[in-house]
């Protein structure tokens, strides 16, 4: 039997999706599965066939003994913690790291029975700081250093011509910078006020406040106060509240900078080779990662690796915010040095899971 590949997740199924066409180009037979609504509109938009089981048992019956089982932390929801478990013994169990440094390596999978034979992570930083603590005793020689996959499409992006598209799609006729806030979930909308508050004291630029997709069904407490921070702000510059129709990736590559709490977006911002700051005060979006890590990282490996600034205070995010629309941030060497932007992390994957079988 083939390779099995489970995805239940957006950032899952876009880290695994490029693997599994690596391995195919390779000969290699694999089984695409999803386990949630996310995975399928993700497959479909990619014309990708898969098929769709919600239940482990059935996975079992159906996939009784694959070649390998490939599949992505970044899910850590439903069926996924009893999948590791069910193929034990049976074949290599083999897991992508997500793309903000293993959030759910602290909780779902963290358990000895919920851990795979092999970890596919970005950087040495991932292996010794997150792998290795996560997972005490975890045999370095199975932690692969691969990149994140899903950052392979960045390759092949033109920063230049994607501003200039974007541009023209929204009718931005000034020749101010592009801001754009991602918005996360819990808390966002305490550092979105602080963006504003800066924003009205800063020169003219085009500020997009980019809510997160999942906002409406999973923090729908933030909304209120989403819009009621964006009725405070008063330029100088604009603001582009409806920006639906450009994807926030083409946004990400428009921007002149890149504000969010920890989120994904600094790291795509980073291979872009973007200014980002990551907002995270003592009280605002630092609370959120910590919970998410357990406390186990005190410190955002953006920020320490020097790829992203990290403002802790409002005057800090205020000098931050100048230096960066001034160009002057200085992190695009330890973007460079950290994120090797060849378009090969997929095939980098495929290689170590070639090794395996």
């Amino acid at each position: 039997m083939g390779i099995l590949s489970v995805c239940g997740d957006t950032g899952g199924t876009n880290g695994l999706l490029p693997v599994v066409r690596a391995l195919r180009e390779k000969g290699r037979e694999v089984a695409l599965v999803t386990t949630g609504d996310p995975a399928i509109q993700v497959l479909e938009a990619e014309g990708e066939s898969f098929q769709d089981i919600r239940d482990v048992d059935e996975l079992r019956v159906r996939y009784p003994v694959p070649s390998l089982l490939l599949l992505s932390m970044c899910s850590g929801w439903g069926v996924f913690p009893k999948i590791i478990p069910a193929f034990a013994g049976v074949c290599s169990r083999v897991i992508l790291q997500d793309d903000i440094w293993g959030g759910n390596i602290w909780t779902v999978w963290r358990d000895a029975q919920h851990r795979p034979d092999y970890v596919c992570v970005n950087d040495l930083f991932a292996q010794e700081h997150i792998v290795t603590r996560a997972w005490p005793g975890f045999p370095v020689q199975n932690i692969k250093i691969t990149g994140f996959p899903a950052l392979d499409k960045y390759a092949a992006y033109d920063c230049v011509q994607i501003e200039r598209k974007v541009r023209s799609a929204l009718l931005l006729f000034e020749d101010w910078p592009i801001v754009l806030f991602a918005g996360t979930l819990k808390g966002t909308t305490q550092a979105l006020q602080e963006v504003v508050s800066v924003l009205n004291q800063a020169q003219a630029t085009y500020f997009v406040p980019r809510q997160h997709p999942r906002m409406v069904r999973e923090a729908p407490e933030e909304l209120e106060p989403w819009r009621a921070a964006l009725s405070n702000f008063r330029g100088p510059g604009a603001m582009l509240e409806e920006t639906s129709s450009i994807l926030t990736s083409s946004l990400i590559a428009a921007a002149s900078i890149v504000l969010a709490t920890a989120s994904s977006v600094h790291l795509e911002a980073t291979v872009l080779r973007k200014a980002t700051i990551a907002i995270l005060y003592p009280s605002i979006g630092m609370p959120e990662f910590l919970e998410a890590t357990r406390g186990e990282l005190n410190e955002y490996p953006l920020a320490a690796l020097g790829c992203c600034a990290k403002a802790q205070d409002r005057d800090e995010l205020r000098d931050l915010l100048i230096r960066g629309l001034r160009g002057s941030l200085a992190l695009e060497e330890n973007q460079r040095k950290n994120f090797l932007l060849d378009g090969r992390n997929a095939e980098r994957v495929a290689e170590a899971i070639q090794a395996l079988i």
